[in-house]
């Protein structure tokens, strides 16, 4: 009873055995085959650099069977993108100027351009249509104002009083058209005049 256990025993060991080997079709290639299989050269690269083949080959195969680099590989840092700073500014739209503004002029014949201490001199300039009155400022050479509130008028022509001036020097005035909401019109014109003592 004992030897037909051992029997049977052996026949299945034997069995699983040749379950597992698959015989010599089914076996891995060993190294030696895999380097008789490398196909050979056809051509060579067309331009100087040479191409490396996907499949080690046993130069190319450290001790742990792993491919290494070929010699001629150094390392470079990989190329980075420089990013490009790109501003984007979109400007107001102009100011709408009315059609009127450009008859907007300064009346230079009338107006006052140099005069004594103490003297009230005159200031003009063309008049606006639609127009409702004009804004008056004048300041210093520092661009002071010499007055707290601008005088609004009606008229194109405007003196100003002498003691408004606080000294002999350089003044610059500038004159806005306003409509009839006291909404500027039109951009400012100005000029400048002297005061001598």
């Amino acid at each position: 009873m004992k030897w037909i256990k051992l029997l049977l025993f052996l026949l299945v060991l034997s069995g699983v055995l040749v379950a597992c080997d698959g015989g010599e079709e089914n076996a891995l290639p060993t190294r030696v085959e895999l380097e008789a299989e490398q196909p050979a050269a056809t051509e060579a690269p067309s331009n100087d650099t040479q191409e490396v083949a996907s499949t080690p080959t046993p130069e190319t195969i450290n001790s742990q069977g792993r491919p290494t680099l070929p010699p001629s590989w150094t390392p470079t840092d990989a190329p980075t993108e420089t990013p490009t700073a790109t501003a984007t500014f979109t400007l107001p739209p102009p100011p709408t100027v009315s059609e009127a503004c450009s008859t907007f002029r300064i009346d230079r014949e009338q107006s006052t351009s140099e005069f004594q201490i103490g003297e009230s001199p005159v200031i003009a300039w063309t008049a606006v249509e639609g127009a409702g009155a004009y804004r008056v400022r004048i300041v210093n050479e520092l661009e002071t104002p010499l007055t707290d509130d601008p005088p609004v008028v009606v008229d194109t022509v405007f003196t100003i009083e002498g003691e408004v001036f606080p000294g002999p020097g350089r003044y610059i005035w500038t004159v806005e058209p306003l409509d009839q909401n006291g909404i500027q019109m039109c951009t400012g014109l100005g000029d400048g005049f002297i005061i001598r003592e």
